[in-house]
């Protein structure tokens, strides 16, 4: 996942699969911050039926700079298996709500938390539909724990190792809290300082179910979480009450 990935669905004509690749390139080109040439695509087609006598396809298409794949591609195979596929990770979870047994007539939407970037990616009957990134994850919260605050001691702060520990191992959503991290600050305190990063991405989940809604006339049905900062001990309840979801 990177702030360069995009994504985007069209309409096409059934052409020749050798010159799908291209022709999405140059379709996408509008919304990629890079150029064409530098770009990887991965797509899916589902067929259209009805609309005429020429088949037609919806495309749904993702697109990122390939240096960034080449990254991983140079480490991946030292840590995991000589043969892999990389894939996106809107298409790799879009048989998640299959695999859970969920209607496929549910509106669902998987918010993926990971350490700079949030991805939401709805999926309407069983098929990836819409996707935003929004600028939150677990560096935002570190960021914020790490912020000096002033007690009976004078100022503390949290450095990023122990703001690290302290979401792992503490509740930082418990306002009541009375444990203290790195023996320097509360966690009460430390939730005053969480809150307003965790309201910020509340609301931008809930411009998005806005917007989706507007658009297709169709509310969420169910929330999931995924990445790494999705653990955060408390987020669940806390999410659930802001969407009685």
């Amino acid at each position: 996942n990177s702030p360069h990935t995009c994504f985007s669905q069209f309409v096409l004509p059934k052409i020749p699969r050798k010159e799908l690749a291209e022709s999405l390139k140059w379709k996408m080109k509008e919304q990629m911050r890079f150029p064409p040439e530098e770009a990887v695509l991965e797509y899916r087609l589902l067929e259209l039926i009805g609309g005429g006598k020429v088949p037609q396809f919806s495309t749904l298409v993702t697109a990122l700079p390939r240096n960034i794949v080449d990254r991983y591609l140079e480490v991946l195979p030292r840590a995991g298996p000589s043969a892999f596929v990389p894939a996106c990770v809107p298409f790799s979870i879009s048989a998640m709500s299959h695999a859970l047994s969920l209607s496929n007539h549910d509106l669902v939407v998987v918010v993926d938390i990971g350490h700079s970037i949030t991805e939401i990616a709805f999926y309407s009957d069983g098929t990836l539909s819409f996707l935003r990134k929004i600028a939150f994850g677990g560096q935002t919260l570190n960021q914020a724990l790490v912020h000096p605050l002033v007690t009976e001691r004078g100022s503390v702060a949290l450095t990023m190792d122990e703001a690290e520990e302290a979401k792992r191992e503490e509740n930082l959503l418990d306002a009541g809290s009375q444990n203290v991290v790195a023996a320097k600050i509360e966690v009460s305190k430390l939730y005053a300082l969480a809150r307003p990063e965790l309201e910020k991405l509340t609301s931008e989940l809930k411009r998005s179910f806005d917007y989706y809604a507007e658009e297709h006339g169709t509310n969420v049905a169910r929330i999931f979480l995924t990445g790494g900062t999705s653990r955060l001990k408390g987020l669940t309840e806390f999410l659930e009450q802001k969407f009685e979801l």
